[in-house]
């Protein structure tokens, strides 16, 4: 009898770590489309942004699409697509806070602010994003006490589309930046 049990446990195990082995071996914050994949990254050196509400000033923050032709594989065939430029069809930024005593941001919470640079042609490519508008900064000066600081984790998705074959994904950055406000 317990040489079953211990079969039958051996059998699910084997079944359990097969099953999850299973997947996509492509990292998160990846798009794949026809003839390229693309990554997003934000590429600051500081994890952070450090705001006062001495300037209504909107905030950018850069980030970089990677798009990488495939390989064509050595089949004998030659693909009649050629390699395709993606457009950034829209910017999404969600901001929440880090700690739920801080205000909520209600509408402002979301913004899709307008790309830099429309067009990710294959290779690195830098596009600025207003993580915070002044709007976002008026509201935080009129809510945050004096001399208090507050953070939210912003997220930056990137809806892009392949122009030569129409195929969309949307490509959210890796990870959070996270935003201080501070009034000063």
């Amino acid at each position: 009898m317990l040489y079953r049990y211990l079969m039958g446990l051996f059998c699910t195990t084997c079944a359990l770590v097969m099953l999850t082995s299973c997947g996509e071996s492509k990292a998160t914050g990846t798009g794949e489309f026809a003839t390229v994949q693309a990554t997003a990254n934000y590429t600051g050196t500081a994890s952070s942004l450090d705001l006062t509400a001495a300037s209504t000033v909107p905030v950018d923050a850069a980030y970089t699409i990677t798009s990488t032709a495939y390989t064509v594989p050595n089949t004998g065939s030659t693909s009649t697509i050629a390699v395709s430029n993606l457009l950034v069809n829209r910017i999404t930024v969600s901001l929440s806070p880090v700690n739920t005593s801080f205000p909520a941001l209600g509408s402002l919470a979301v913004s899709f602010p307008t790309a830099s640079q429309p067009l990710v042609i294959v290779g690195a490519n830098v596009i600025n994003v207003e993580i915070v508008t002044a709007a976002l900064k008026a509201f935080l000066a009129a809510q945050v006490p004096a001399g208090a600081t507050v953070s939210y984790r912003a997220t930056v998705s990137f809806d892009l589309q392949e122009v030569n074959t129409q195929r969309s994904a949307t490509v959210t950055a890796p990870g959070f930046l996270v935003v201080n406000f501070t009034n000063a």
